[in-house]
């Protein structure tokens, strides 16, 4: 379904040029979540968001992860951090309001990355009202282009060999529409060419994942796919007893490394004994031919399993 809103809808003089798919991250990082164990988060039509606190810090339930695009505003909780504003159901009495507002019909209380999300959103109605025969691809190239890199101390931050930096607390920083703006408004500004989305299997020996072992595995693969990298997808395919228990690292033939999956995560017993696919973004801009390595670990004891195979998938250009 999102395949087809962003090759059939918002339509301009006839035109489609895709519809924006606006996602918040989740509010699990206190309890051990990855954006990149829901499949809506993480595809290549989908624009994930995460949460900033108004000291350009994130929020301490904002989920993490390599799909993670972009933060918008929305703070911790009203009770110690600025929250934000809007309508509430009328003559709710759990949320915080003004003392003039007698009919409870705004809350100052509202936080969450389904906060920030819609700030997301409105910047890119914005950016949209400027430039209307934006792609939706071109929206989340400038996004990548142009997002502020905050929190810069933070060593989640990682720049990639096409010079874009981004981070799974982040994404690639937060939303810059007024650059954004005067990029696609610029005579200088190119559309991206036609996309493609390609994929592999990678043949490779079963291999004995150690358990509870921080050394893990790493296992090199080579791709003759030779794109432009907007998003990548990495299925991977295992009998290990408790998929949660496994930290899995992946690093491009650019050197950029990022981290796939948390170890040790919210999901339980999740299986990949029919696959299960990671995505990321950031390797957005990297030609993707060449030897990539996978790094799987083991956080926990008494579970084992096989790494048993892959199958990598490259959207781009």
């Amino acid at each position: 379904l999102m395949k087809y809103g962003s090759e059939n809808l918002r339509k301009v003089n006839g035109i489609a040029y895709g519809k924006l798919f606006v996602k918040a991250a989740g509010n699990g990082r206190w309890g051990g979540h990855d954006s990149n164990l829901q499949y809506e988060s993480s595809n290549p039509y989908v624009i994930t968001v995460a949460a900033l606190t108004n000291e350009n810090k994130n929020a301490s339930y904002s989920t993490v992860g390599s799909n993670v695009f972009v933060s918008g505003y929305a703070g911790n909780y009203y009770k110690n951090s600025a929250t934000i504003a809007t309508t509430a159901v009328e003559g709710n009495t759990d949320l915080p309001t003004w003392n003039e507002d007698t009919k409870k019909n705004y809350t100052y209380a509202m936080n969450g990355t389904s906060a920030a999300t819609p700030t997301v959103a409105g910047s890119l109605a914005l950016v949209l009202e400027a430039c209307p025969t934006l792609s939706w691809r071109d929206v989340k190239y400038l996004i990548a282009k142009t997002a502020i890199q905050i929190d810069k101390e933070n060593d989640s931050w990682k720049i990639n060999g096409a010079g874009l930096h981004h981070s799974i607390d982040y994404g690639f920083g937060l939303i810059n529409p007024r650059l954004m703006i005067e990029q696609c408004k610029s005579d200088k500004f190119t559309t991206l060419p036609k996309d493609s989305n390609q994929s592999e299997a990678i043949d490779i020996d079963d291999i004995d994942i150690p358990d509870n072992d921080d050394e893990g595995i790493s296992v090199d693969f080579t791709t003759t796919i030779d794109k432009t990298i907007e998003w990548i997808g990495l299925t991977i395919y295992s009998n290990h007893e408790r998929a949660a228990d496994l930290e899995i690292y992946l690093t491009s033939p650019s050197g950029t490394t990022t981290r796939l999956m948390l170890g040790d995560n919210i999901a339980n017993k999740y299986s990949l004994e029919y696959g299960f696919r990671y995505g990321s973004v950031a390797f957005m801009g990297e030609n993707s031919k060449g030897i990539w390595t996978l790094k799987v670990i083991d956080k926990k004891d008494t579970n084992k399993g096989k790494l048993e195979k892959l199958n990598f998938e490259i959207f781009g250009h």
